[in-house]
Parts: C-alpha cells; sequence; structure tokens
C-alpha cells in the first residue's frame, strides 16, 4: 500500500489528510442536499416535456450487400434471383465491413440510415428482396428479414424511477 504512495507521489499523512477531507466533503454535501426533494409533478412534468428520450423508433432486421457498382449490383441480383444464397454473396462482395461478416445481417431503427436505404427497407414486403438501390455508399441490395417492429413510447411508470434519480441529482449540484 505505501509503495502504491509512493508510486503516486504520495506518503501516509498525506494521503490520510486527502481521505479526511473528501470523507468532511461527503458528509457537509449529504447534510447540505438533505431536504432536496423531487415532487411526482417534477417527474411527470420532466416526462412529458422529454418525451422523445423515452420513445423508440421502428426498427426492423435486414440483410444488405454493398458494392461499388451498378453492374456488380445487377449481377448479384440475378444471382439471388437464381436461387443463390445472400449470406454467401454478402461476405463475398460486401464492402459494409459492419455486416459482411453475419452475411449482411443488422437491425436498423427508422431515420438511422441514409434517406434511400431507409425508405426501401421500411417498405419491403418480409422476406422480400429489393433490386439494386442507389446512396451516397454504393448500391445496395436490400433483404428483409422481419416485420417492423413498430416505434414504442415508454410508459412514465417504466421510467419514473431514472428520472427522479436524475431530477435529485441535478437539483443537488445546483
Amino acid at each position: 500500500f505505501e509503495a502504491g504512495l509512493l508510486g503516486q507521489g504520495l506518503t501516509l499523512p498525506i494521503y490520510e489528510l486527502e481521505w479526511r477531507a473528501q470523507l468532511l466533503s461527503n458528509k457537509i454535501y449529504a447534510k447540505v442536499t438533505k431536504g432536496v426533494a423531487v415532487t411526482d409533478a417534477q417527474v411527470t412534468a420532466y416526462y412529458n416535456t422529454h418525451k422523445s428520450s423515452y420513445t423508440t423508433k421502428a426498427s426492423r432486421d435486414v440483410r444488405h450487400i454493398l458494392v461499388n457498382s451498378k453492374s456488380l449490383a445487377d449481377t448479384i441480383e440475378t444471382q439471388l434471383k437464381n436461387g443463390g444464397d445472400f449470406a454467401k454473396l454478402a461476405k463475398k462482395y460486401s464492402k459494409d465491413p459492419g455486416s459482411a461478416a453475419q452475411g449482411g445481417k443488422l437491425t436498423i431503427s427508422k431515420g438511422q440510415t441514409v434517406a434511400p436505404f431507409d425508405k426501401v427497407a421500411f417498405s419491403l414486403k418480409t422476406n422480400a428482396t429489393s433490386p439494386p438501390v442507389h446512396t451516397t455508399y454504393g448500391w445496395h441490395i436490400i433483404q428483409a428479414l422481419s416485420a417492423v417492429r413498430p416505434a414504442t413510447q415508454q410508459p412514465l411508470s417504466a421510467v419514473k424511477a431514472s428520472i427522479q434519480t436524475t431530477l435529485l441529482q441535478t437539483k443537488k449540484t445546483t
């Protein structure tokens, strides 16, 4: 322990002084903030003004193959129409480092991807595959793997405790 203190440039008496100061600071803080409370009305008001923080966007499981050229995208689309394995083709051709190794699989939330990709990914029927879609990243072939999971709003009852903690900490430090 003492060697560790020396390694930090401290001696035992200096460490004890710093520890005592920290303990006193904590006790003073606890005494000063003892009467601070948060009402249910304040929690409800916070929730109502920050509802977007407690909303999850619509999401969907998809897989895609991203390539640089339309001609390669067309070739891959033809292979898929002729029974090609989407996952194998994604591993072989996709230039998306985040999903290629997983056979192109990813879960997206509405608005998370670039607009052309988002529009197609959320309009496809489940298990349907899109023709090549052009974005700023290149050419995508998208397949919808699941139904669209709708956006959800967490109820106040589910987030009340966390809001109380946040408001309490804010009140104590201001």
